[in-house]
C-alpha cells in the first residue's frame, strides 16, 4: 500500500440480506422466472415488472426488493449490460420507490463489476450509470464512495491523474457514519495522494486536516500511519517546512523500528537531515537534542557524528564537514523530494546561521573582518546572513559601520542601567550579610571548641 494507491475491491455495503417475503408472493415469483425459458426476455420483465408495481403500490417492502432484484439477476443471467443497466434506472426512478428496493438493486450491480471478463467501456457506463442512481441518496452514499473511487482508479490507470483527483474531491467521507474508521482513513489518504499527484498542494494541504496522528493510534493502523507520514513529507517538503518533515520521519522510523523492519535507519538518516534544514527556533533546538540522544544513532555509523557538530557550541567548517560526510549526505532518500544541490546549499546556510549564534556566546563585539574570517565568507555576505538572523530575531546585533565593529549586546536605557546597579548592589549586600553570619557562627562554634577542652 505504502507509496502507491489504495487499491480496493468493489463491494457493497453490506451483505445481502434475507428478505422475509409471503409464500404466496415467493411463488407468484418464481412461476414467472421460470418461464423465461419458454417465453421471450422482454415478456418476463414486463410480468415481473408487473409484479414490482403492485407489490410497490401496496406498501410491500420485502416482495417489491425481491422482485427488483431477481429482474436484475435475470438480466445478469442472459449476460445483457445494456439491459441491467436499462432497468437498473427504471426501478430507481419509478414514483414512491422504497429506497431497500433501490439499494438492494445497486448493492447487486455492484458484485458484478468485479468481474474479470467485463470489458472496460461496460464498467465504466455501468460505473456512470450506477454513480448516477446513488447521487443525492443519503442511504447509498458509501455505495457511490467506493464506485467514485473505482472510476477513480481506472482513471489513474489511463494516465488522468487530475481526471481521478476530480473525483476523489467529491467525497466527503469524513462525514459517512456507515463507513469504518480505516476505509474513512483509506480514501481521505488517496484524496491527498491524488492531490499531491496533480500538483495542487494547496488542496492537499488542507485535505490533510481531516484526520490527525491521533487517528491512526492502535496497531491496526500502522501501514496506514506511514502511508500518512510518507504523504505529509511530500507536502511538508514542498512547502520547505522542514520541521514539520522530520517529524513525520521520526514517526515512520518509530513505526519501523517496532515493527523490526530494518527500513527504520533510512528514515532516521532523513529526520536528522530534515532537522538540520530546518530554521533554528526553540521547538527546532529541543527537538534536534533529543534526537542526539536516540541509541539507534551509533547503528547509523559515521552519520551518527554528524549531530554532535550541530550539537556543540563549537564553529563548523564547511569544507571540513563536506569532505567527511559528502558521501553520506547524497545518499539519502529524501532527494526523492528535494533538490541534491539545493539541498546541500540549504545545509550550508543552516551551518553559516550556528557558526553566527556560537560567534555570539563567546563576543560581545568583533570587527566585520574577523566576523567574515570566522565564518569563511567576505563581508557582503556575512552582513547578508548577519542582517538575516537579527531579523528573524535569533539574537540582537549592531553594526557600526565606521568603525566596522559588529556589537551583540543590546544597549541598556539609563533606567535599566540603574535598576541592573541597585539590583546587583542587593545582591553583594546580601552576601556580605551572609558570610558575616557564617563568620560569626565560626567563632562562636571556635569558642565553644575551647571552652569544654579547658573545663
Amino acid at each position: 500500500m505504502e507509496g502507491g494507491s489504495f487499491k480496493s475491491k468493489l463491494e457493497p455495503n453490506e451483505e445481502p440480506m434475507e428478505l422475509e417475503i409471503t409464500r404466496e408472493a415467493e411463488n407468484e415469483i418464481q412461476e414467472k422466472i421460470s418461464q423465461s425459458d419458454n417465453k421471450p426476455l422482454s415478456d418476463v420483465l414486463g410480468e415481473l415488472l408487473g409484479l414490482e408495481r403492485n407489490y410497490r403500490l401496496a406498501g410491500l417492502t420485502a416482495e417489491t426488493t425481491k422482485v427488483c432484484l431477481e429482474i436484475i439477476r435475470l438480466c445478469r443471467k442472459r449476460g445483457d449490460w445494456k439491459l441491467i443497466l436499462e432497468h437498473v434506472q427504471l426501478l430507481s426512478k419509478r414514483r414512491a420507490q422504497v429506497k431497500q428496493a433501490i439499494a438492494t438493486v445497486v448493492r447487486e450491480c455492484m458484485t458484478y463489476l468485479n468481474d474479470p471478463n467485463l470489458d472496460e467501456s461496460t464498467r465504466l457506463e455501468a460505473l456512470r450509470v450506477l454513480r448516477e442512481v446513488t447521487e443525492g441518496k443519503i442511504f447509498l452514499e458509501l455505495e457511490r464512495a467506493r464506485l467514485t473511487k473505482t472510476l477513480a482508479e481506472i482513471e489513474e490507470s489511463k494516465g488522468n491523474v487530475a481526471v481521478a483527483a476530480d473525483l476523489m474531491e467529491e467525497l466527503q467521507v469524513e462525514t459517512f457514519g456507515s463507513m469504518d474508521k480505516r476505509e474513512k482513513i483509506v480514501f481521505i489518504l488517496e484524496q491527498i495522494r491524488l492531490s499531491l499527484d496533480k500538483g495542487d498542494y494547496i488542496r492537499a494541504s488542507v485535505v490533510s486536516r481531516k484526520i490527525t496522528p491521533r487517528s491512526f493510534e492502535g496497531d491496526d493502523f500502522e501501514d496506514l500511519r506511514l502511508s500518512y507520514n510518507r504523504l505529509m513529507v511530500r507536502l511538508h517538503v514542498y512547502n520547505k517546512d522542514f520541521l514539520e518533515a522530520c517529524k513525520c520521519y521520526i514517526a515512520r522510523y518509530q513505526t519501523l523500528l517496532a515493527q523490526q523492519d530494518a527500513s527504520w535507519k533510512q528514515e532516521l538518516r532523513n529526520a536528522v537531515i530534515c532537522i538540520l534544514l530546518s530554521s533554528f527556533n526553540n521547538e527546532q533546538n529541543d527537538l534536534l537534542f533529543r534526537i542526539s540522544e536516540y541509541k539507534q544513532l551509533g547503528d547509523l555509523g559515521e552519520f551518527s557524528k554528524l549531530l554532535e557538530f550541530y550539537t556543540k557550541k563549537e564553529l563548523i567548517q564547511w569544507s571540513e564537514m563536506i569532505t567527511r560526510f559528502g558521501r553520506e549526505l547524497k545518499g539519502i532518500s529524501l532527494l526523492e523530494f528535494l533538490d541534491e544541490k539545493e539541498a546541500m546549499n540549504l545545509l550550508h546556510v543552516r551551518t553559516i546561521e550556528h557558526n553566527l549564534r556560537v560567534i555570539t556566546v563567546y563576543y560581545t563585539c568583533i570587527s566585520v573582518e574577523k566576523l567574515a574570517k570566522l565564518l569563511d565568507l567576505n563581508p557582503e555576505e556575512t552582513e547578508k546572513y548577519l542582517s538575516d538572523q537579527v531579523s528573524s530575531q535569533v539574537f540582537w546585533a549592531k553594526i557600526d559601520r565606521p568603525s566596522g565593529i559588529v556589537r551583540f549586546t543590546k544597549p541598556q536605557s539609563s533606567e535599566a542601567v540603574l535598576n541592573d546597579w541597585s539590583h546587583r548592589i542587593t545582591n553583594l549586600l546580601n552576601k556580605v550579610e551572609y558570610t558575616c553570619h557564617l563568620i560569626h557562627r565560626e567563632r562562636m562554634v571556635h569558642k565553644s571548641i575551647l571552652s569544654s577542652s579547658e573545663s
